[in-house]
Protein backbone atom coordinates (compact mmCIF):
# COMPACT_ATOMS: atom_id res chain seq x y z
CA UNK A 1 0.00 0.00 0.00
CA UNK A 2 1.39 3.17 -1.11
CA UNK A 3 2.18 5.71 1.07
CA UNK A 4 -0.77 8.27 -0.68
CA UNK A 5 -3.33 5.65 -0.13
CA UNK A 6 -2.48 4.93 3.58
CA UNK A 7 -3.47 8.75 3.79
CA UNK A 8 -6.62 8.32 1.80
CA UNK A 9 -7.68 5.79 4.18
CA UNK A 10 -6.51 7.51 6.90
CA UNK A 11 -9.00 10.71 5.95
CA UNK A 12 -11.17 8.70 5.55
CA UNK A 13 -11.61 7.17 8.82
CA UNK A 14 -11.57 10.28 10.49
CA UNK A 15 -13.98 11.78 8.54
CA UNK A 16 -16.45 8.38 9.22
CA UNK A 17 -15.26 8.76 13.02
CA UNK A 18 -15.90 12.42 13.25
CA UNK A 19 -19.01 12.43 11.54
CA UNK A 20 -20.51 9.29 13.30
CA UNK A 21 -18.95 9.89 16.99
CA UNK A 22 -21.62 11.66 18.20
CA UNK A 23 -24.42 9.60 16.96
CA UNK A 24 -22.93 7.08 18.53
CA UNK A 25 -22.97 8.97 22.11
CA UNK A 26 -26.59 10.08 21.88
CA UNK A 27 -27.00 6.44 21.31
CA UNK A 28 -25.29 5.01 24.34
CA UNK A 29 -27.18 7.95 26.94
CA UNK A 30 -30.29 6.90 25.59
CA UNK A 31 -31.17 9.31 22.48
CA UNK A 32 -32.34 7.94 19.15
CA UNK A 33 -33.52 9.46 15.61
CA UNK A 34 -36.76 10.51 15.15
CA UNK A 35 -37.43 10.82 11.71
CA UNK A 36 -40.70 12.66 11.94
CA UNK A 37 -39.34 15.35 13.83
CA UNK A 38 -36.30 14.41 11.99
CA UNK A 39 -33.64 14.95 15.09
CA UNK A 40 -32.49 12.79 17.84
CA UNK A 41 -34.76 12.56 21.11
CA UNK A 42 -34.25 11.19 24.72
CA UNK A 43 -36.29 8.51 25.11
CA UNK A 44 -38.36 6.72 27.94
CA UNK A 45 -39.15 3.15 29.14
CA UNK A 46 -41.87 0.89 30.02
CA UNK A 47 -41.96 -0.92 33.02
CA UNK A 48 -44.87 -3.73 33.48
CA UNK A 49 -45.75 -6.43 36.20
CA UNK A 50 -48.60 -9.00 36.56
CA UNK A 51 -50.05 -11.34 38.89
CA UNK A 52 -50.09 -14.18 37.50
CA UNK A 53 -46.18 -13.62 36.37
CA UNK A 54 -44.97 -14.68 32.99
CA UNK A 55 -47.44 -12.85 30.68
CA UNK A 56 -46.57 -11.50 27.19
CA UNK A 57 -46.00 -7.77 27.01
CA UNK A 58 -46.84 -6.08 23.59
CA UNK A 59 -46.13 -2.73 22.49
CA UNK A 60 -48.10 -1.55 19.32
CA UNK A 61 -48.64 -5.28 18.29
CA UNK A 62 -45.14 -6.04 18.56
CA UNK A 63 -43.64 -8.77 21.07
CA UNK A 64 -41.45 -6.88 23.77
CA UNK A 65 -41.11 -9.46 26.80
CA UNK A 66 -42.49 -11.08 29.36
CA UNK A 67 -43.67 -10.20 32.88
CA UNK A 68 -40.89 -10.81 35.41
CA UNK A 69 -41.72 -14.10 37.66
CA UNK A 70 -41.25 -14.42 41.54
CA UNK A 71 -36.79 -14.17 41.31
CA UNK A 72 -37.70 -11.28 38.99
CA UNK A 73 -35.77 -13.02 36.00
CA UNK A 74 -35.19 -10.07 34.11
CA UNK A 75 -32.48 -11.18 32.16
CA UNK A 76 -34.27 -13.79 30.21
CA UNK A 77 -37.75 -12.54 30.57
CA UNK A 78 -36.95 -8.45 30.81
CA UNK A 79 -40.46 -6.25 31.47
CA UNK A 80 -38.59 -3.38 31.55
CA UNK A 81 -38.69 -2.06 28.05
CA UNK A 82 -35.79 0.71 27.22
CA UNK A 83 -34.77 3.40 24.87
CA UNK A 84 -38.76 3.85 23.41
CA UNK A 85 -39.19 7.27 21.51
CA UNK A 86 -41.97 9.75 23.59
CA UNK A 87 -45.54 9.16 22.89
CA UNK A 88 -48.83 7.32 22.84
CA UNK A 89 -48.59 3.65 22.88
CA UNK A 90 -51.15 0.52 23.09
CA UNK A 91 -49.34 -1.52 25.72
CA UNK A 92 -50.95 -5.57 25.63
CA UNK A 93 -50.54 -8.07 28.69
CA UNK A 94 -52.02 -11.47 28.00
CA UNK A 95 -51.17 -14.74 29.13
CA UNK A 96 -53.13 -18.23 27.73
CA UNK A 97 -56.21 -18.76 29.62
CA UNK A 98 -56.68 -14.57 31.20
CA UNK A 99 -58.51 -11.76 29.86
CA UNK A 100 -55.98 -9.58 28.14
CA UNK A 101 -55.23 -6.12 29.79
CA UNK A 102 -54.83 -3.38 27.69
CA UNK A 103 -54.07 0.07 27.70
CA UNK A 104 -52.55 3.31 26.07
CA UNK A 105 -49.85 4.60 27.60
CA UNK A 106 -47.87 7.59 27.52
CA UNK A 107 -43.79 7.47 27.46
CA UNK A 108 -42.23 10.49 28.15
CA UNK A 109 -38.43 11.42 28.15
CA UNK A 110 -35.42 10.28 30.47
CA UNK A 111 -39.17 8.50 32.52
CA UNK A 112 -40.19 5.05 33.03
CA UNK A 113 -44.23 4.86 32.23
CA UNK A 114 -44.92 2.01 34.97
CA UNK A 115 -47.85 -0.35 35.18
CA UNK A 116 -47.22 -2.25 38.09
CA UNK A 117 -50.44 -3.66 39.96
CA UNK A 118 -52.10 -5.37 36.56
CA UNK A 119 -54.23 -8.30 37.77
CA UNK A 120 -55.36 -10.72 34.75
CA UNK A 121 -58.79 -12.51 35.21
CA UNK A 122 -59.38 -16.14 34.35
CA UNK A 123 -62.09 -16.57 31.03
CA UNK A 124 -63.18 -19.90 32.86
CA UNK A 125 -66.38 -20.49 33.92
CA UNK A 126 -67.69 -20.42 37.71
CA UNK A 127 -68.48 -24.24 39.49
CA UNK A 128 -71.57 -25.04 40.77
CA UNK A 129 -71.36 -26.04 44.46
CA UNK A 130 -74.66 -26.86 45.39
CA UNK A 131 -77.11 -27.85 42.43
CA UNK A 132 -80.07 -28.18 44.52
CA UNK A 133 -82.13 -24.69 44.89
CA UNK A 134 -81.30 -22.96 48.10
CA UNK A 135 -83.30 -20.88 50.64
CA UNK A 136 -79.97 -18.86 52.09
CA UNK A 137 -76.05 -19.54 52.35
CA UNK A 138 -73.27 -18.45 54.02
CA UNK A 139 -69.49 -19.00 53.65
CA UNK A 140 -67.13 -19.82 56.86
CA UNK A 141 -64.46 -16.94 57.15
CA UNK A 142 -61.54 -19.43 56.27
CA UNK A 143 -63.44 -19.93 53.02
CA UNK A 144 -63.10 -24.08 53.63
CA UNK A 145 -66.96 -24.36 54.24
CA UNK A 146 -70.07 -23.55 53.33
CA UNK A 147 -73.61 -24.16 54.87
CA UNK A 148 -76.59 -23.74 52.72
CA UNK A 149 -80.31 -23.90 53.55
CA UNK A 150 -82.64 -26.00 51.31
CA UNK A 151 -86.21 -25.74 51.86
CA UNK A 152 -88.26 -28.53 50.28
CA UNK A 153 -91.95 -29.16 50.72
CA UNK A 154 -92.31 -30.94 53.80
CA UNK A 155 -88.01 -30.54 55.33
CA UNK A 156 -85.73 -28.10 55.63
CA UNK A 157 -82.61 -28.78 55.60
CA UNK A 158 -78.88 -27.19 56.58
CA UNK A 159 -76.27 -28.75 54.55
CA UNK A 160 -71.98 -28.53 55.22
CA UNK A 161 -70.41 -28.24 52.37
CA UNK A 162 -66.85 -28.68 51.75
CA UNK A 163 -65.42 -26.19 49.22
CA UNK A 164 -62.70 -27.90 47.95
CA UNK A 165 -64.48 -31.06 47.51
CA UNK A 166 -67.91 -30.25 46.67
CA UNK A 167 -69.28 -33.80 46.41
CA UNK A 168 -68.40 -34.01 50.56
CA UNK A 169 -71.42 -32.56 51.77
CA UNK A 170 -73.12 -33.09 55.37
CA UNK A 171 -76.16 -33.00 56.89
CA UNK A 172 -76.18 -30.55 60.17
CA UNK A 173 -79.81 -30.35 60.86
CA UNK A 174 -82.62 -31.08 59.59
CA UNK A 175 -86.22 -30.81 60.27
CA UNK A 176 -90.09 -31.89 59.08
CA UNK A 177 -92.16 -28.84 58.56
CA UNK A 178 -94.87 -29.42 60.85
CA UNK A 179 -96.50 -26.05 60.36
CA UNK A 180 -99.19 -24.65 57.84
CA UNK A 181 -97.77 -23.33 54.81
CA UNK A 182 -99.65 -20.16 55.39
CA UNK A 183 -97.19 -19.68 58.69
CA UNK A 184 -94.49 -19.38 55.89
CA UNK A 185 -91.70 -21.07 58.10
CA UNK A 186 -88.07 -19.98 57.23
CA UNK A 187 -84.81 -20.62 58.25
CA UNK A 188 -81.89 -17.90 58.07
CA UNK A 189 -78.15 -18.11 58.50
CA UNK A 190 -76.79 -15.52 61.02
CA UNK A 191 -72.82 -16.23 60.90
CA UNK A 192 -69.89 -18.65 61.74
CA UNK A 193 -68.10 -18.30 65.65
CA UNK A 194 -64.49 -17.15 65.10
CA UNK A 195 -63.37 -20.71 64.81
CA UNK A 196 -65.47 -21.68 61.95
CA UNK A 197 -66.66 -24.36 64.34
CA UNK A 198 -70.19 -23.57 65.47
CA UNK A 199 -73.51 -22.20 63.09
CA UNK A 200 -75.78 -20.15 64.21
CA UNK A 201 -79.49 -19.37 62.76
CA UNK A 202 -82.55 -18.07 63.21
CA UNK A 203 -86.16 -20.04 62.86
CA UNK A 204 -89.36 -17.92 62.14
CA UNK A 205 -92.71 -18.04 61.12
CA UNK A 206 -95.51 -15.94 60.74
CA UNK A 207 -97.24 -14.57 63.73
CA UNK A 208 -94.56 -16.05 66.35
CA UNK A 209 -91.50 -14.89 67.83
CA UNK A 210 -88.18 -16.20 66.11
CA UNK A 211 -86.21 -18.65 67.76
CA UNK A 212 -82.15 -18.58 67.62
CA UNK A 213 -80.09 -21.59 67.86
CA UNK A 214 -76.13 -22.56 67.69
CA UNK A 215 -74.92 -26.20 65.40
CA UNK A 216 -71.62 -27.46 66.14
CA UNK A 217 -70.30 -28.05 63.34
CA UNK A 218 -68.07 -30.82 63.91
CA UNK A 219 -71.24 -32.39 65.98
CA UNK A 220 -74.23 -32.43 63.91
CA UNK A 221 -77.41 -31.83 65.78
CA UNK A 222 -76.08 -30.85 68.66
CA UNK A 223 -78.31 -27.90 68.81
CA UNK A 224 -78.71 -25.12 71.35
CA UNK A 225 -81.61 -22.68 71.92
CA UNK A 226 -81.15 -19.15 72.59
CA UNK A 227 -82.74 -18.25 76.16
CA UNK A 228 -86.12 -16.69 76.35
CA UNK A 229 -86.10 -13.14 76.77
CA UNK A 230 -86.41 -11.59 80.30
CA UNK A 231 -88.70 -9.61 78.59
CA UNK A 232 -91.34 -9.81 76.03
CA UNK A 233 -89.98 -9.13 72.35
CA UNK A 234 -91.79 -9.18 68.70
CA UNK A 235 -88.22 -8.76 66.80
CA UNK A 236 -85.14 -10.36 66.85
CA UNK A 237 -83.33 -7.47 64.98
CA UNK A 238 -79.66 -8.68 64.75
CA UNK A 239 -77.45 -11.18 66.17
CA UNK A 240 -73.92 -12.11 66.32
CA UNK A 241 -70.85 -13.95 67.47
CA UNK A 242 -68.30 -11.83 69.85
CA UNK A 243 -65.91 -14.69 70.26
CA UNK A 244 -66.07 -18.51 69.83
CA UNK A 245 -68.24 -18.64 72.88
CA UNK A 246 -70.61 -15.30 73.53
CA UNK A 247 -73.41 -14.33 71.22
CA UNK A 248 -75.23 -10.60 71.56
CA UNK A 249 -79.06 -9.89 70.20
CA UNK A 250 -81.14 -6.73 69.78
CA UNK A 251 -84.37 -6.95 70.38
CA UNK A 252 -87.28 -4.64 69.17
CA UNK A 253 -87.09 -2.69 72.99
CA UNK A 254 -83.33 -1.70 71.90
CA UNK A 255 -81.61 -3.90 74.51
CA UNK A 256 -78.43 -5.43 73.87
CA UNK A 257 -78.45 -8.88 75.43
CA UNK A 258 -75.08 -11.08 75.65
CA UNK A 259 -75.72 -15.05 76.26
CA UNK A 260 -72.74 -17.31 76.57
CA UNK A 261 -74.31 -20.01 74.05
CA UNK A 262 -72.02 -23.08 75.47
CA UNK A 263 -72.71 -23.07 79.00
CA UNK A 264 -75.32 -20.15 80.02
CA UNK A 265 -79.18 -20.53 79.97
CA UNK A 266 -79.76 -16.78 81.28
CA UNK A 267 -78.65 -14.08 79.01
CA UNK A 268 -77.07 -10.46 80.73
CA UNK A 269 -78.28 -7.11 79.22
CA UNK A 270 -74.89 -5.65 77.86
CA UNK A 271 -77.20 -1.94 77.19
CA UNK A 272 -80.64 -0.90 77.30
CA UNK A 273 -80.01 1.86 75.09
CA UNK A 274 -78.54 -0.07 71.84
CA UNK A 275 -79.96 1.53 68.49
CA UNK A 276 -77.39 -1.03 66.52
CA UNK A 277 -74.23 -2.51 67.15
CA UNK A 278 -71.58 -4.46 64.73
CA UNK A 279 -68.52 -6.82 65.52
CA UNK A 280 -65.25 -5.87 63.94
CA UNK A 281 -61.51 -7.54 64.72
CA UNK A 282 -62.74 -9.04 67.86
CA UNK A 283 -64.38 -5.77 69.23
CA UNK A 284 -67.82 -5.32 69.71
CA UNK A 285 -69.25 -1.54 68.53
CA UNK A 286 -72.20 -0.15 69.84
CA UNK A 287 -74.54 2.71 68.99
CA UNK A 288 -75.74 4.00 72.74
CA UNK A 289 -77.64 6.74 74.73
CA UNK A 290 -79.48 9.69 73.80
CA UNK A 291 -78.75 10.95 71.39
CA UNK A 292 -76.30 7.91 70.52
CA UNK A 293 -72.72 7.95 70.86
CA UNK A 294 -70.28 5.42 69.44
CA UNK A 295 -68.74 2.79 72.29
CA UNK A 296 -66.59 -0.36 72.13
CA UNK A 297 -66.62 -3.31 74.34
CA UNK A 298 -63.95 -6.02 74.48
CA UNK A 299 -65.45 -9.84 73.10
CA UNK A 300 -65.80 -11.16 76.60
CA UNK A 301 -68.31 -7.63 77.41
CA UNK A 302 -65.58 -7.07 80.28
CA UNK A 303 -64.47 -3.46 79.50
CA UNK A 304 -66.19 -0.75 77.60
CA UNK A 305 -65.01 2.70 76.02
CA UNK A 306 -66.28 4.98 74.68
CA UNK A 307 -65.08 6.49 71.05
CA UNK A 308 -66.64 9.50 69.86
CA UNK A 309 -66.99 12.47 71.82
CA UNK A 310 -69.75 13.71 70.15
CA UNK A 311 -73.29 12.02 69.02
CA UNK A 312 -72.97 10.45 65.90
CA UNK A 313 -76.18 10.87 64.81
CA UNK A 314 -79.43 13.07 65.64
CA UNK A 315 -81.95 10.59 65.80
CA UNK A 316 -82.80 8.19 68.32
CA UNK A 317 -84.29 5.13 66.11
CA UNK A 318 -82.64 2.16 65.69
CA UNK A 319 -79.58 1.58 62.68
CA UNK A 320 -77.79 -0.25 60.73
CA UNK A 321 -73.73 0.42 61.89
CA UNK A 322 -71.17 -1.00 59.50
CA UNK A 323 -67.26 -0.66 61.35
CA UNK A 324 -63.84 -0.96 59.44
CA UNK A 325 -60.94 0.23 61.21
CA UNK A 326 -57.57 2.09 59.62
CA UNK A 327 -54.16 1.89 60.11
CA UNK A 328 -53.62 4.41 62.36
CA UNK A 329 -56.29 3.00 64.63
CA UNK A 330 -58.77 5.38 63.44
CA UNK A 331 -62.66 3.85 62.51
CA UNK A 332 -64.51 4.71 59.57
CA UNK A 333 -68.05 3.70 60.47
CA UNK A 334 -71.60 4.20 58.54
CA UNK A 335 -74.65 4.23 60.50
CA UNK A 336 -78.31 3.78 58.55
CA UNK A 337 -81.29 4.93 60.55
CA UNK A 338 -84.44 2.68 59.85
CA UNK A 339 -86.34 3.64 57.13
CA UNK A 340 -83.31 4.89 55.55
CA UNK A 341 -81.61 3.38 52.60
CA UNK A 342 -78.13 5.17 52.70
CA UNK A 343 -76.57 7.52 55.21
CA UNK A 344 -72.84 9.85 55.87
CA UNK A 345 -69.57 7.58 55.98
CA UNK A 346 -67.97 9.58 59.29
CA UNK A 347 -64.55 9.14 60.62
CA UNK A 348 -63.26 8.98 64.51
CA UNK A 349 -59.58 9.76 65.11
CA UNK A 350 -57.92 8.51 67.91
CA UNK A 351 -59.08 11.70 70.32
CA UNK A 352 -62.96 10.72 68.97
CA UNK A 353 -63.18 13.77 66.68
CA UNK A 354 -65.69 13.19 63.94
CA UNK A 355 -65.08 13.94 60.21
CA UNK A 356 -67.85 13.34 57.77
CA UNK A 357 -66.70 11.52 54.30
CA UNK A 358 -69.33 10.90 52.37
CA UNK A 359 -73.38 11.46 52.53
CA UNK A 360 -75.46 9.19 50.61
CA UNK A 361 -73.55 5.98 51.13
CA UNK A 362 -75.29 2.41 51.12
CA UNK A 363 -71.47 0.20 52.02
CA UNK A 364 -67.94 1.23 51.93
CA UNK A 365 -65.29 -0.86 52.27
CA UNK A 366 -61.10 -0.07 53.07
CA UNK A 367 -59.06 -1.55 50.96
CA UNK A 368 -56.59 -4.45 51.70
CA UNK A 369 -53.37 -1.83 52.23
CA UNK A 370 -55.74 0.31 54.41
CA UNK A 371 -54.89 3.60 51.99
CA UNK A 372 -57.99 3.85 50.29
CA UNK A 373 -61.94 3.45 51.41
CA UNK A 374 -64.29 2.38 48.39
CA UNK A 375 -67.71 4.14 49.04
CA UNK A 376 -70.82 2.90 47.04
CA UNK A 377 -74.13 5.07 46.76
CA UNK A 378 -77.04 3.74 44.70
CA UNK A 379 -75.48 4.08 40.80
CA UNK A 380 -72.03 5.10 41.91
CA UNK A 381 -68.88 4.09 43.16
CA UNK A 382 -66.04 6.61 44.43
CA UNK A 383 -62.62 5.83 45.75
CA UNK A 384 -61.06 8.24 48.87
CA UNK A 385 -57.49 8.45 49.43
CA UNK A 386 -55.74 7.97 52.66
CA UNK A 387 -52.48 8.23 51.94
CA UNK A 388 -50.26 9.54 49.07
CA UNK A 389 -49.63 6.64 46.31
CA UNK A 390 -46.47 7.10 45.30
CA UNK A 391 -46.40 4.08 42.00
CA UNK A 392 -48.29 5.08 38.76
CA UNK A 393 -50.83 6.31 38.32
CA UNK A 394 -50.17 8.65 41.55
CA UNK A 395 -52.51 10.00 43.91
CA UNK A 396 -52.50 12.43 46.97
CA UNK A 397 -54.12 11.98 50.08
CA UNK A 398 -56.88 13.71 50.29
CA UNK A 399 -58.30 12.47 46.76
CA UNK A 400 -61.69 11.68 45.78
CA UNK A 401 -62.09 9.57 42.26
CA UNK A 402 -65.52 8.70 40.91
CA UNK A 403 -64.80 5.22 39.50
CA UNK A 404 -68.26 4.57 37.77
CA UNK A 405 -71.83 5.63 37.36
CA UNK A 406 -74.31 3.56 36.69
CA UNK A 407 -77.99 3.89 35.22
CA UNK A 408 -79.56 0.47 36.52
CA UNK A 409 -78.07 0.90 39.89
CA UNK A 410 -74.67 -0.98 41.74
CA UNK A 411 -75.99 -4.00 44.39
CA UNK A 412 -72.91 -4.94 45.62
CA UNK A 413 -69.46 -3.67 45.90
CA UNK A 414 -65.99 -4.67 47.03
CA UNK A 415 -62.39 -4.99 47.03
CA UNK A 416 -60.25 -7.55 45.08
CA UNK A 417 -58.61 -9.80 48.05
CA UNK A 418 -55.66 -9.34 46.82
CA UNK A 419 -55.40 -6.03 45.07
CA UNK A 420 -56.15 -2.45 46.27
CA UNK A 421 -56.42 -1.56 42.52
CA UNK A 422 -59.71 -3.48 41.31
CA UNK A 423 -62.94 -3.20 42.74
CA UNK A 424 -65.02 -6.22 42.31
CA UNK A 425 -69.59 -5.44 41.73
CA UNK A 426 -72.45 -6.56 41.04
CA UNK A 427 -75.30 -4.53 38.58
CA UNK A 428 -78.68 -6.62 37.32
CA UNK A 429 -76.85 -7.47 34.02
CA UNK A 430 -74.07 -9.59 36.49
CA UNK A 431 -70.73 -9.50 38.08
CA UNK A 432 -67.54 -7.70 37.20
CA UNK A 433 -64.50 -6.42 38.07
CA UNK A 434 -62.94 -2.70 36.95
CA UNK A 435 -59.68 -1.32 37.62
CA UNK A 436 -58.85 2.41 38.98
CA UNK A 437 -55.89 2.95 36.17
CA UNK A 438 -57.60 5.20 34.10
CA UNK A 439 -55.20 5.96 32.17
CA UNK A 440 -55.66 6.49 28.44
CA UNK A 441 -58.90 7.26 29.02
CA UNK A 442 -60.77 4.34 29.90
CA UNK A 443 -60.81 1.74 32.95
CA UNK A 444 -60.66 -2.26 32.09
CA UNK A 445 -64.01 -3.50 32.93
CA UNK A 446 -64.19 -7.55 33.13
CA UNK A 447 -67.34 -8.89 33.09
CA UNK A 448 -66.99 -12.31 35.42
CA UNK A 449 -70.54 -13.79 34.92
CA UNK A 450 -73.06 -12.74 32.87
CA UNK A 451 -76.32 -13.37 35.31
CA UNK A 452 -79.24 -11.28 36.63
CA UNK A 453 -79.56 -12.43 40.45
CA UNK A 454 -75.72 -12.43 41.63
CA UNK A 455 -75.12 -12.31 45.50
CA UNK A 456 -71.43 -12.02 46.54
CA UNK A 457 -71.41 -14.68 49.42
CA UNK A 458 -67.28 -14.81 50.23
CA UNK A 459 -64.57 -12.98 48.44
CA UNK A 460 -60.79 -15.20 49.35
CA UNK A 461 -57.65 -14.98 47.70
CA UNK A 462 -58.39 -18.00 45.34
CA UNK A 463 -61.75 -16.56 44.17
CA UNK A 464 -65.21 -15.86 45.04
CA UNK A 465 -68.16 -17.35 46.18
CA UNK A 466 -71.74 -15.87 45.13
CA UNK A 467 -75.45 -17.12 44.71
CA UNK A 468 -77.18 -17.13 41.24
CA UNK A 469 -80.58 -18.88 40.80
CA UNK A 470 -80.57 -20.08 43.90
CA UNK A 471 -77.79 -22.07 43.65
CA UNK A 472 -73.82 -21.89 45.27
CA UNK A 473 -71.22 -20.68 43.09
CA UNK A 474 -67.37 -20.03 42.91
CA UNK A 475 -65.23 -18.03 40.36
CA UNK A 476 -61.64 -18.71 40.47
CA UNK A 477 -59.17 -16.24 39.57
CA UNK A 478 -57.13 -18.99 38.11
CA UNK A 479 -57.98 -21.04 35.20
CA UNK A 480 -58.84 -24.87 35.76
CA UNK A 481 -56.27 -27.22 35.69
CA UNK A 482 -57.38 -29.85 32.69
Amino acid sequence: MTRKTRQILFWSCFIVFAVTSPALVLFARGYRFDFVKKKFVATGAIFIKSDPEGAIISVNGIKRGYTPGVFGDVLTKPSLISNILPGEYDVRVEKLGYVPWVKKLTVRPRQVTEARSIFLFAESKPKTLYFTSIADSLVSPDAKEAVVVSEGSITSWIVLINTKKPSEQNTVYAEKKQTRASLNPKTTLESFSPDDRTLMFKKERKGTLPSLFTVSLDKPYDLRAMPKFPSPSDKLQKAAFTDKEHVVFLDAHQTLWRWKNLSSEIPTRASASAWGFAVHNDRLYTLEGYPPMLFAYTADGTAKTQISTMPVDGRTVPAKLFIETLPDNALAFLVIPEGSKDGTVRLADRDGKLRDVQKGVESFRISPDGKKMLTKTWNELWVHYFDDILTQPIHKNGEVMLVGRFGTGVKEAQWHPTSGDYILYTVPDGLFAIELDDRGGKRNTIELVRNGDIALRSITREGLFFTAQEHLAFFSWRPEEK
